[in-house]
């Protein structure tokens, strides 16, 4: 059994911008601090197959940038040992699982904000599923609560109500 104190290299794919994700990086920056350890934050813009890989896709890496900047203000309140990485790939659960092997990532730390689906049912975050079926490390996810959830709906409802 291997022991979590060897846990030291964790990766947190950033998907979203929200709670849950600003809690997973300060989630893997804690955890990452008694083990004298870094954190890779990483966000995958999936490119669409139309385009060639390396297309210009300004107001997504505005946005990127953005997201990984909020992230790094919450992961050094923590530790200093911070990397940030933006990749261009199809699809984003290939490239967070290919990035944990080249890296020798020991964890993956990744936020899911499930998607509703027909029936009022949820579902995982197709790039999530992707990580929890084929990553080469630990696998940990952090996923809202049914009722976090639905407060989450109501809300973005209200608002969208009132423009």
């Amino acid at each position: 059994m291997r022991s979590v104190s060897h846990l030291r290299r964790i990766l947190v794919p950033l998907l979203s911008a929200d709670t849950l994700t600003d809690r997973v990086v300060a989630l893997a920056t804690q955890m990452s601090k008694y083990r004298d350890g870094y954190v890779e934050l990483l966000i995958v813009l999936e490119v669409p197959f139309w385009l060639p890989l390396d297309a210009r896709v300004e107001e997504d890496e505005k946005r990127a940038l953005e997201l990984l900047d909020r992230a790094e203000v919450i992961a050094k309140r923590y530790i200093t040992k911070v990397t940030k990485r933006i990749l261009k790939a199809r699809q984003a659960g290939v490239a967070i699982v290919r990035e944990a092997e080249e890296q020798a990532i020991d964890m993956i730390l990744i936020a899911n904000s499930p998607a509703r689906i027909r029936g009022g049912g949820y579902q995982l975050d197709p790039a999530v599923e992707y990580v929890l079926k084929n990553a080469p490390c630990e696998v940990l996810v952090l996923s809202a609560g049914q009722a976090t959830i639905i407060t989450q709906e109501r809300e973005n409802a209200k608002e969208s109500s009132v423009t």
